[in-house]
C-alpha cells in the first residue's frame, strides 16, 4: 500500500517485534531485515508447521494493533536443498 509515517512505523515495528518474540519458541530467531521487514528462522520446524507460527504472529500483532489498516504479508521458504 502506502508508506507509513516515520513515527507510526516505529511504534508498529516495536509492536510487531513484540508479537514475534511472544510467538516464537526458544531457539527460533528473528531479526529486522529493513524498517518494515523481518527474517524469522525456525530451525526445528518442518515447512508445513511454519504457516501456523506466522498466523499466530499476525494474530498477536492484530490483537495489539486492531485499529490499524496495516497489511501484514509473509512468505515461507525452506533453507534445505531438495
Amino acid at each position: 500500500g502506502r508508506p507509513l509515517k516515520p513515527q507510526l512505523l516505529k511504534t508498529r515495528k516495536e509492536a510487531f517485534s513484540c508479537a514475534i518474540r511472544a510467538s516464537l519458541r526458544a531457539g527460533d530467531v528473528y531479526t529486522a531485515f529493513n524498517p518494515s521487514q523481518y527474517v524469522i528462522l525456525l530451525p526445528t520446524s518442518a515447512p508445513e508447521n511454519c504457516r501456523p507460527v506466522m498466523e499466530r504472529i499476525v494474530r498477536t500483532f492484530r490483537h495489539v494493533c486492531s485499529q490499524d489498516d496495516i497489511q501484514v504479508t509473509y512468505s515461507i521458504q525452506s533453507s534445505t536443498s531438495q
